[in-house]
């Protein structure tokens, strides 16, 4: 047990050095150690390198900056300020670190409006709280779209990501992802807690959508009305309590994992989450793989060393239902998988996955249900059933469709009505 014990944490070091030195290509100490073009430090520097405002909250210093081609590791630092400021309007253009932010009065930074083009990060930041990232586009980064490190309570909303390495945040908390526009480009988050991810587009990443642990684990998580198309899905690793709801997941068809196409959703090591009222539409694996597989972010393959030191990474008390599985190439015997509850082959009670609503008697909609079938069988080592599959989704009527009846309605009650006045015509 003690040689388990060393062996964990000594693995955890390692992997985590590891990751942090392969997002970012600076090892987090604070200025003058880099080559800085533009230094903004304390509120007097940052009040005299304002085109705008007062440093209240109601009208915050602007600052718009333009800088391309530059040699220095770092474009535009700031450190040291309590004032109320936006960066607005700024252009970064094959930059290293465009804008590098620390040691900030937490609330206070606004990032809107702003162009990155094949800049290697275009936003670093270290525990800075309270940022806003809005309405900015980002094309071409090569290292890290932006990097988070203890930076929580933090927005990103209605941004345009196209053709980006990775969006890296890490051991942040409070964090919502709304509105934005994900064109291969994938995003990591590590370590995570009360998470929102709500209304973006995700298309085309060739890498997962990934929130996993590696040393605390992630809680409270909420996935909802999201669009991912193409490319690879959703990948949830080690966490405790979220909702997965009303998304579509449509044409996932990357490979991976050997031979195999990838899932839609791949959940491993999780407990207490909800898949609900999603929609799985043309994917080339499972819809929904419940796997006792961890994945290492690191690497392209699998990798099962939370299982060598003992740590579960099979789900459990998941629950899915009121989903549409729809034309989803069958991998096995059905369009999910749910591992088996077990540690060390011992099966534990209480704890299985659940295909269905109990309470409500509702499971899932499965195109491929054969209705003479009592249950829908799911594929893997538990022998999960659907106890209660559903009909084919009630469509309703598109617009035009609506119009047209609406059109036809008009038309006879307008034929109505001539034949009415024709008739009191003739009987005059």
């Amino acid at each position: 047990m003690k040689l388990k014990t060393i062996f964990f944490f000594t693995m955890l070091i390692v992997f985590s050095n590891f990751q942090t030195q392969t997002s970012v290509n600076i090892s987090g100490d604070i200025p003058p150690a880099y080559d800085i073009r533009k230094s903004i430090v304390g509120d007097i520097e940052l009040a005299n390198a304002a085109i705008d405002g007062a440093g209240t909250i109601g009208a915050p210093y602007v600052i718009s900056v333009e800088y391309s081609d530059s040699t220095e590791d770092v474009t535009l630092y700031v450190a040291g300020t309590t004032e109320y400021f936006v960066l607005e309007k700024c252009n970064f253009t094959r930059e290293n670190i465009g804008i590098y932010l620390e040691d900030i009065d937490s609330d206070t930074v606004t990032i809107r409006d702003c162009k990155f083009i094949d800049c290697d990060t275009p936003i670093y930041t270290d525990a800075v709280d309270g940022i806003l990232v809005e309405e900015n586009s980002f094309m071409g980064s090569i290292m890290n779209t932006m990097f988070f490190n203890l930076s929580s309570y933090l927005t990103i909303q209605n941004n345009l990501f196209e053709d980006n390495a990775n969006l890296y945040i890490q051991l942040s908390y409070y964090l919502t992802i709304s509105g934005n526009f994900f064109g291969n480009t994938s995003v990591y988050l590590i370590d995570v807690r009360y998470v929102n991810i709500i209304d973006n587009h995700i298309e085309s990443i060739d890498d997962w959508f990934l929130i996993t642990s590696i040393l605390l684990v992630c809680y409270d998580l909420n996935i909802e009305n999201n669009d991912f198309i193409n490319g690879r899905g959703l990948m949830v690793g080690l966490v405790d309590v979220g909702i997965i709801k009303d998304n579509e997941f449509i044409g996932v068809d990357k490979y991976g994992f050997g031979l195999g196409a990838v899932p839609a959703i791949f959940i491993s090591g999780c407990n207490n989450i909800s898949i609900n009222n999603n929609l799985f539409l043309g994917n080339m694996g499972y819809a929904i793989d419940l796997s006792d597989y961890y994945y290492d972010p690191s690497s392209t393959w699998g990798h099962p060393w939370y299982a060598i030191v003992g740590l579960k990474t099979y789900p459990t008390n998941c629950l899915i239902y009121g989903n549409n599985f729809t034309d989803n190439i069958i991998q096995g015997i059905s369009e999910g998988y749910t591992a088996q509850c077990a540690y060390f082959g011992h099966t534990l009670e209480g704890e299985e996955n659940m295909w269905y609503n109990e309470e409500q008697h509702i499971g899932n909609y499965w195109f491929d249900y054969d209705y003479s079938e009592v249950y829908y069988q799911i594929d893997g080592r538990s022998e999960a059933k659907d106890l209660y599959p559903t009909g084919p989704p009630i469509e309703t009527p598109t617009d035009s469709t609506s119009i047209q009846i609406s059109t036809v309605i008009v038309s006879i009650l307008t034929l109505v009505s001539l034949m009415c006045l024709s008739s009191i015509y003739h009987r005059k």
